[in-house]
């Protein structure tokens, strides 16, 4: 009987040994010829694993990069190239931990998040409905307001259809109502307004504080009330031409006052409320006479000594000028000698509620005449006046349409020294919480006026 040998030192192999490709090898030189471990370096005599590249490992060898388990007959997978547990697989988010799944997880710079996370910190939103983009989005361009600049803005499929019909609006004319998307069709018949000169659906309009909205062709082609700032159209047919130019509507002219003895009742009511919630008392008010006149009159100065201090109504088209105080100083070696109020010069046709605000504004610049304030900046004196007006519009004049925009015309009166004395006026008198005590706070404003002749801690613009 032939005795088996190692192939590779000849000697007589007795009890274990490896036989390969046919040959055979004795204990001592099989572990020369074993797969070795990847890892541990060490031959692989028993079980192993075998990954992707050829790699093989003994099954304690194989191990998670992160928690550094044996993997050992558990499936792993493979992040930054790293072989992990899917369960090892977390949001790098402190405090989520969340367990991602392998097939669906996000990443950014190399770490994982969950889609919460990712979505939190990377994806960005639908402008419209707020929701998450994670798909292809369109921006589109809309504006805030009409006649604003157009913007472009994020917008997912979802939104991006007529909210009345549902018609997908790409490559569509579109408008934006609200934060609601409609067709050209739905726009028209659910929410563009009507011109109220022609009657025709309007994208581009002008409205006025009643709510009436014109086109700006019907704006630019027909006059508008001298009082109120509404059209005057072949509609309104009993509007009244004034010989000096002005308009008056129907409305307005019911209500106008046009002489002096018809400005008794503003009259009264404009003392009443300086002297009882302003705290606005002064002979010279009392005393005071007013004057109607025409437009081209009311800035008239009486004399070689008068000087004027205006208040100006600006609507969009005209400006006109409501009423002027008219002082007088004698001077002699140009010094003053002499000072009074003459009178107030008011535009006829004022309606009572814009008279008594208008006399309220005049009267406050004969007191401050009257009491020496001197000279102040127009934009601090009109302010003071202006914030007298508007209290008592605010808080006196009977409440609907007329009072809502006989204040939006002092707010956003277009004479920027009107307009910004208000304001700053306003800023003061909340500061001081005005609200709590009118009085008082008015007269705390007039104080700081009279000794810093300017509004305390306000910036004039």
């Amino acid at each position: 009987m032939t005795s088996l040998r190692c192939s590779l030192c000849h000697a007589q192999i007795e009890g274990s040994y490896l036989k390969k490709d046919g040959k055979a090898y004795c204990s001592k030189h099989k572990d020369q010829l074993l797969e070795k471990c990847t890892k541990c370096l060490k031959p692989i005599k028993d079980r192993y694993l075998k990954v992707g590249n050829g790699e093989m490992y003994h099954p304690d060898c194989l191990c998670c990069e992160v928690c550094g388990k044996a993997f050992q007959d558990s499936k792993f997978t493979i992040f930054n190239g790293k072989r992990i547990h899917p369960t090892c697989l977390r949001c790098c988010v402190p405090g989520c931990e969340a367990t991602l799944d392998i097939n669906g997880f996000r990443q950014e710079e190399g770490k994982p998040y969950c889609q919460k996370h990712y979505d939190e910190k990377f994806t960005k939103k639908c402008e419209f409905c707020g929701n998450y983009l994670r798909k292809e989005f369109i921006l589109v361009g809309v504006a805030d307001k009409p006649g604003s600049k157009t913007q472009k803005k994020r917008a997912c499929h979802e939104c991006f259809k007529c909210v009345q019909c549902g018609m997908s609006l790409e490559k569509q004319k579109f408008f934006v109502h609200e934060g609601d998307f409609f067709c050209e069709k739905d726009y028209q018949t659910k929410v563009s307004p009507k011109c109220m000169v022609c009657s025709k659906y309007v994208e581009s309009f002008i409205q006025h504080e009643s709510g009436e909205v014109y086109c700006e062709n019907d704006y630019h082609a027909n006059p508008v009330c001298f009082s109120c700032a509404r059209l005057v159209f072949g509609t309104r047919k009993h509007a009244l031409d004034l010989p000096d130019g002005r308009v008056i509507c129907e409305r307005c002219n019911q209500d106008a006052v046009w002489k002096s003895e018809d400005a008794a009742a503003p009259f009264r009511k404009a003392k009443q409320f300086l002297a009882d919630v302003l705290g606005i008392a002064d002979k010279e008010i009392d005393s005071v006479s007013l004057r109607f006149v025409e437009r081209s009159d009311v800035a008239a100065l009486r004399g070689e000594h008068s000087r004027s201090v205006h208040e100006t109504q600006v609507t969009d088209k005209k400006s006109y000028t409501m009423g002027t105080t008219i002082i007088v100083e004698e001077t002699e070696n140009d010094e003053i000698v002499s000072r009074q109020v003459e009178g107030i010069n008011l535009l006829s046709g004022q309606t009572a509620m814009q008279l008594t605000s208008t006399l309220v504004h005049e009267l406050m610049h004969v007191y401050l005449f009257s009491r020496r304030f001197g000279k102040l900046d127009p934009l601090v004196e009109e302010g003071i006046c202006e914030l007298a007006a508007f209290l008592w519009l605010d808080k006196f004049a009977p409440e609907g349409m007329e009072r809502s925009m006989r204040l939006n015309q002092r707010l956003f009166n277009s004479s920027k020294v009107y307009k910004a004395g208000l304001a700053a006026s306003q800023k003061r008198f909340k500061e001081l919480n005005g609200d709590k005590d009118v009085k008082a706070v008015f007269q705390k404003i007039l104080n700081e006026v009279k000794e810093l002749r300017t509004f305390r801690d306000i910036e004039l613009v």
